[in-house]
């Protein structure tokens, strides 16, 4: 089954509510070795367009570069801990 956006966006949500990080901080080998290798080509794509998505409604902030790094937002946690 492919993933849609909406799944995708579940995902990321998800994976911040399982983690015992204070900092909010997805960790850069779980997105690349762990999600990032599980999509096609196309989910990836999926995948920039979701975070995008969660980013402009400021529940992420996303920094690419050499290190990719997914951080949850004071209105993400909000979001997802109550």
């Amino acid at each position: 089954m492919m993933n849609t956006k909406k799944m995708i966006k579940r995902d990321i949500l998800e994976k911040f509510k399982e983690l015992e990080s204070e900092e909010n901080i997805l960790p850069d080998a779980w997105l690349k070795n762990e999600y990032l290798n599980r999509l096609n080509k196309h989910e990836k794509d999926i995948f920039e367009k979701a975070v995008g998505e969660l980013a402009s409604n400021g529940l992420v902030e996303y920094k690419a570069g050499v290190s990719l790094e997914l951080k949850l937002t004071g209105l993400g946690e909000t979001l997802i801990f109550q």
